[in-house]
């Protein structure tokens, strides 16, 4: 192949899903960039390689980062420096998910962590990220005190634009804390991210995800029951939220809401098989051996969850109790090659000591979810609330052999309910009508899991639905605007068009520009315009001696959308309006 056509396969390769073929296709194009000779080439397609590890192993994102370090470091002037600082994120996440796969020593591990650490001292940055991850390894292999002293060094430690998310290192610290059973210090930590400050677009479900269980602990169980909710509905849809399920599912084994934890475990259970990584399934398969434990002298013994096929497993519907000794038997197994790794056992006596766990003497009730805010007058369309669903009983075998038939089929499961919580209602699919408008029709597939997708026309409540289902603050315009912070970028959604059948969605970064750096402000957007998809970047010339850097995003919906489309519409422009605001903040 000419150079021209493997660029070509490259682009293409960039738009495929992130799966095992998308790998496959990004290594045949290095293996003919190497073979060739091509650096460009070669460097271009390990960073696309990087990517799609990040999503699916990230265990496997070292080599390749190594590789695009050691031309940086032969040809200094490779990158510029927004490229240079998303690089050595890289690394510092690559050498970070080495605490979470057995599949590599702690020998290699150590090296991989020793070489950070030397290349932020040459490059003279803080050692910060490299004292973090000297203190989870120290704490993943049961080095309490140790940890604890790397603890003290990576607070003290100077921050600078290398040294990771701001608003998320909190939670990260809180999670240690609160496995040492500090649980005052953790929940103190993570106040300011609770209250606003730092901000980041993962927080504050992250932070919230992770003290759940310090607030049980404390006694402060209407605290830990709003954490629980607000979090959970975060991160059932974000596959980076899986390592934060075995909370939510200790959480419910703990306080007694088995038939809530039971429909969490059987909604992510096929995600066991395809886990974020090996610490993360670790937990999960004991959370969920933990539940099971518990739901099963509760009455739901016989209660029945699908789990579905996988490489040579047959699907099967197994009961409870059927579930924990399977979970058990994962989360042992486990442990016991992280351990062998290790040379300790603290890995299988921390699992030991989650299901030995009892449950707490008192209820903890749910709060009710939050109603989303109603749509302006201005609107013609208004949502409607379907009848409520009955939650599941452990009365009978055949009501809970009934009950559990579709709850983990391959097809997303139901949403967990409580009575206080309002449901999701089905969804609807729309056609143009002789008038240019659109009705509402059903169509033969499913949205979010919760019953028939339906396609509608766009509608501010809509919009509006979305947010709330992320849990995201939002505040309604008097022009049927819906805006919001996320990260350093302020972005607002609108609709346009004559039937306001066009979803537009205006990103504004939060860092003005001097007036004279005017000729930087169009290099950068035009950078930015030429490799990222999201959003349009432009120049806004204020006339007072800044520069504001926007950027538009703009979808035709003149046939509607159903909930599952407008919910990856929104994400994907506020994850790339998150972006590009962050490249914008670290501009020199």
């Amino acid at each position: 192949m000419t150079r021209d056509e493997l660029f070509a396969a490259l682009a293409d390769a960039r738009d495929r899903p992130d799966d095992a073929a998308k790998v496959a296709e990004l290594d045949r194009i290095v293996a003919h960039a190497d073979a060739g000779g091509d650096v460009g080439l070669g460097f271009a397609a390990r960073l696309a390689l990087v990517e799609v590890h990040r999503q699916i192993e990230p265990w496997r994102m070292l080599p390749p980062v190594r590789w695009c370090l050691d031309v940086v470091d032969q040809a200094p002037g490779t990158l510029d420096a927004i490229d240079s600082a998303r690089l050595h994120g890289y690394h510092r996440e690559a050498v970070a998910a080495l605490c979470g796969t057995s599949r590599i020593g702690l020998t290699r591990a150590g090296a991989a962590l020793d070489d950070l650490e030397r290349r932020l001292g040459a490059a003279g940055r803080s050692c910060r990220p490299a004292y973090a991850l000297r203190c989870r390894i120290a704490d993943h292999v049961g080095a309490e005190s140790t940890a604890r002293r790397w603890l003290v060094r990576w607070r003290a430690a100077p921050r600078d634009e290398w040294s990771g998310c701001v608003g998320c290192e909190p939670a990260e610290q809180a999670r240690l804390l609160t496995g040492w059973g500090r649980w005052t210090e953790a929940v103190e930590l993570v106040e300011p991210v609770l209250a606003g400050t730092p901000r980041c677009p993962d927080q504050p479900e992250r932070a919230l995800g992770t003290i759940q269980l310090a607030y049980l602990r404390l006694g402060r169980y209407d605290e830990a029951a709003a954490a629980h909710v607000r979090a959970y509905r975060r991160h059932r849809r974000e596959r980076a939220g899986f390592p934060f399920l075995a909370d939510h599912l200790r959480f419910c084994a703990l306080t007694g809401h088995h038939d809530r934890g039971l429909e969490i475990l059987a909604r992510h259970l096929p995600e066991l098989d395809r886990p974020y990584d090996e610490a993360s399934a670790l937990e999960f398969a004991a959370a969920g051996a933990l539940l099971c434990r518990l739901a099963g002298p509760a009455g739901f013994a016989r209660h029945l969850i699908h789990r579905p096929g996988y490489a040579g497993r047959h699907a099967a519907e197994l009961t409870v109790t059927a579930l924990s000794t399977e979970l058990t038997a994962t989360a042992e197994d486990l442990a016991g090659r992280f351990d062998a790794r290790n040379g300790t056992s603290h890995q299988s006596g921390r699992i030991a000591s989650w299901l030995a766990e009892r449950p707490l003497p008192g209820p903890v009730r749910l709060p009710p979810e939050p109603v989303a805010e109603p749509e302006r007058a201005t609107e013609p369309e208004r949502a409607t609330e379907p009848e409520p669903t009955a939650k599941p009983e452990p009365a009978t075998e055949s009501a809970t052999a009934a009950e559990s038939t579709t709850a983990g089929r391959s097809e997303p499961a139901a949403e967990p309910r409580r009575e206080s919580e309002p449901p999701t209602g089905p969804t609807t699919a729309a056609r143009p009508t002789t008038a240019g408008r659109c009705e509402p029709v059903p169509v033969g597939c499913r949205d979010r899991g919760d019953g028939p997708a339906v396609v509608a026309p766009l509608t501010v409540a809509a919009i509006v639905e979305v947010l709330r289902d992320r849990a995201d603050q939002h505040v309604l315009g008097p022009a049927g605007t819906v805006g919001g912070r996320w990260g350093n970028a302020l972005i607002e959604f609108q609709r346009l068009g004559e039937r306001g059948e066009i979803l537009h969605a205006r990103v504004t970064a939060e860092r003005r520009l001097p007036a004279e750096r005017l000729g930087q402000a169009y290099e950068f957007c035009n950078a930015w315009n030429q490799d990222q998809l999201l959003p349009k970047a432009y120049v806004l010339d204020l006339g007072a001696g800044e520069l504001v850097l926007a950027g538009d995003v703009s979808t035709d919906l003149e046939y509607g959308v159903a909930a599952g489309q407008l919910a990856v519409l929104v994400n994907a422009t506020l994850a790339s309006g998150a972006a590009f605001a962050a490249a914008v903040a670290a501009l020199p």
